[in-house]
Formats: structure tokens, C-alpha cells, sequence
């Protein structure tokens, strides 16, 4: 699961589009004017960018240059109708990762979005074994010391990208900005509900690879025992 923004202005395609990606499990946000997303860039983070490339107000290119010129480095796919060399080469050099051309085939670019999630911080397994806790992120199960435990969507997603960013510490704002719509009304002390309810279902003889640092965040040890 990623956090999305999705900057389109064609209701059709912006509708098509993230209900795919909401059926890919995604948290998808839209913005239908440069000057929306700008805001939303400005204030929350998101792991991949969409950005159609004709906005009422400018163009996702100039959008993503001035992303790129402020230090922004999240993985950005320009989606367009625009098949020309000069777009797409205009497109890439303003700090684009990826090119598409609509009208676009969703398997398409669920596989682009992958190959984009994984290269920030290298290749990212289909499973994975952390202590005791076995997760599968394609069917989002996960064991505990080779018992099944069933999590909310949430709490899985809060597992999902501690155990993905292995050794970082992230406190509750973090991860509602990361992993909550920047819309949503969840306060701080939600996701610290959250994530006492994760810990609870996870923890089995004392042992949790989800570890509370007091006055920073939450973490999982890369080598958790």
C-alpha cells in the first residue's frame, strides 16, 4: 500500500484511475488544480506522485520542477496524452520517473507504481520474516510465531511501512501525515490507539518487533529479537 497523490482535472480519468488504485489497496488523493497540489506537497508527504500533464492553472511538469527545485524526492509518473518525443523528454527532465500516455491500461501502471516504490530504498520482497512475525504484503496476512493474526487495514499498514523502513523512528504526526488522508480528521492520539491495538495482536511472550522509543516514535529493529 502507498499514500497517492493524483493531480488530474478530467473527472473521468481522475475517478477511473483511483478507483483502481483504492482497489490495489492504495490511499489516493486528489488534487484538479497545480495550486491544490502545491498545498497539499507543501504540508503532507506521499509516496508516489500521478501528475496529468494539462491543469486549469499549469502543468504537472512545472508542478514537479518546483517540487524538485524545493528538495522533493518522491517517485513521480507523468500521466498524459501528449506521445510526442519533445513531452516526453520535457516531462523526464523535470524530474519525472516515469512517462505514460493515456489512454492507460491500470495493470500498466499498478506495475510502474511498484518498480517506483521499490527503488527509493531498494528491492522490496513479496514476504518478509522479522523476529517472530512472518508477513506476506501481496495478501497482507501475516503470522506470529506461526500463528495467524488478523489485522485492520490500518494496522496492517502501519506494520507495513515501520517493517519498510527498518531502523527509522517515526511518532504519531508522521504517521498520520504518511499513512492517513491529509483530509481525514484522525488526531495523534488515534494513531497511538492504532498502534497499542497492533502491538497488542502482535505481541506473544513479551516479544514485539514493533518498539515504542519514549519521546520519538515507533520503530522496527531491521535484526528485531
Amino acid at each position: 500500500m502507498a499514500k497517492i497523490l493524483l493531480v488530474e482535472d478530467d473527472p473521468q480519468v481522475a475517478q477511473s484511475v483511483a478507483a483502481w488504485l483504492k482497489l490495489e489497496k492504495h490511499s489516493v488523493e486528489l488534487a484538479t488544480t497545480g495550486a491544490d497540489a502545491a498545498q497539499l506537497l507543501q504540508h503532507f508527504e506521499y509516496e508516489v506522485l500521478i501528475l496529468d500533464w494539462g491543469l486549469p492553472d499549469t502543468t504537472g511538469p512545472e508542478i514537479l520542477r518546483k517540487f524538485r527545485e524545493t528538495g522533493g524526492q518522491t517517485p513521480a509518473i507523468i500521466l498524459t496524452g501528449r506521445t510526442d518525443l519533445h513531452s516526453k523528454t520535457t516531462g523526464l527532465d523535470s524530474g519525472a520517473d516515469d512517462y505514460l500516455t493515456k489512454p492507460v491500461a491500470l495493470p500498466e501502471l499498478s506495475a510502474r507504481i511498484r518498480s517506483r516504490l521499490r527503488r527509493p530504498i531498494g528491492f522490496q520482497p513479496d514476504k518478509t520474516v522479522v523476529d517472530n512475525v512472518a508477513l506476506d504484503f501481496d495478501t497482507r496476512q501475516i503470522t506470529v510465531s506461526g500463528q495467524p493474526v488478523h489485522l485492520t487495514k490500518k494496522e496492517f499498514s502501519v506494520l507495513e511501512f515501520l517493517v519498510k523502513h527498518p531502523d527509522q523512528t517515526f511518532g504519531a504526526r508522521a504517521l498520520r501525515d504518511k499513512l492517513w488522508p491529509s483530509d481525514s480528521e484522525v488526531s495523534e492520539d488515534t494513531v497511538r490507539v492504532c498502534i497499542q491495538a497492533l502491538r497488542r495482536k502482535i505481541t506473544i511472550d513479551d516479544i514485539c518487533i514493533v518498539k515504542t522509543i519514549p519521546g520519538s516514535g515507533y520503530t522496527v529493529n531491521k535484526d528485531a529479537n
